[in-house]
């Protein structure tokens, strides 16, 4: 149920400097920490098997940092009363305890409060290594939608890395499922969908309606549809724009 576990799918950068806690990196995972940011967040080359892996560097008076991806309702309510079995593949600059929580939302996808489900802890090395755990018996409230946390010391320079992350039904953990790189990425455009424009002097990439000098009204097709109505764009590195013969920015 884990999407862009295999963390090949970036769409918002392959590298963040010292994120700000809560905040997206690669697809579909945010992170929390405590003391102090880690110095950065960024996708990098995976061990074998896998193309890409995520590695959090720590920083000075950074003590943890907690990497997490939500699991929206629709893909959790016939997982209620039922065995799941979590995977990850681990290598961390200095061994460690790694710690993974699993927990249920308050109420259909509102993740504003959560409740604990199951707990546990990997002994992780510098030798990239997959490590699994089960979980029985998932409570109904499993049903509003399920968030996986996988908790590192990311102190001083420590460098934490992770790929191949899974979560599935089943008393066995399996092979890590590679889905095709582009059905992967039309799922993370659920949540997250972004669209570049053309380059070159004429250039076109959205058609609209000036209703005034000031006004205008131009459709932004979307890929897939969004999991919920977007609340805002955001525009990067924007251009200029040609109205009828008159220039603007």
């Amino acid at each position: 149920r884990i999407i862009n576990g295999a963390m090949a799918i970036a769409q918002r950068g392959t590298s963040f400097s010292s994120p700000a806690s809560g905040s997206y990196t690669l697809d579909r995972w945010f992170i929390n920490w405590t003391g102090a940011a880690p110095a950065t967040v960024a996708q990098v080359t995976g061990p074998t098997g896998f193309s890409s892996a995520l590695q959090i560097t720590g920083a000075a008076s950074n003590t943890l940092t907690n990497l997490i991806q939500r699991i929206e309702s629709y893909n959790c309510v016939d997982l209620v009363s039922q065995t799941i079995s979590i995977r990850a593949n681990i290598a961390v600059s200095t061994s460690q305890t790694v710690y993974w929580q699993l927990l249920y939302a308050s109420a259909t996808d509102n993740f504003t409060t959560t409740t604990n489900i199951a707990t546990g802890t990997w002994s992780a090395t510098t030798t990239a290594t997959t490590f699994s755990a089960q979980i029985s018996n998932l409570p109904s409230g499993a049903a509003n939608g399920l968030q996986l946390a996988i908790l590192a010391n990311t102190s001083s320079t420590a460098a934490f890395g992770i790929t191949g992350v899974q979560l599935e039904k089943g008393q066995q953990a399996t092979s890590f499922d590679y889905r095709p790189y582009g059905t992967e990425l039309m799922l993370c455009k659920r949540y997250f969908p972004t669209q570049t424009a053309g380059s070159g002097a004429n250039a076109a990439y959205y058609n609209g309606q000036c209703f005034s000098s000031s006004t205008g009204y131009i459709p932004i097709p979307f890929d897939v549809q969004a999991r919920v109505p977007p609340s805002g764009i955001q525009v990067i590195g924007a251009g200029s724009y040609t109205v009828n013969g008159t220039n603007g920015v």
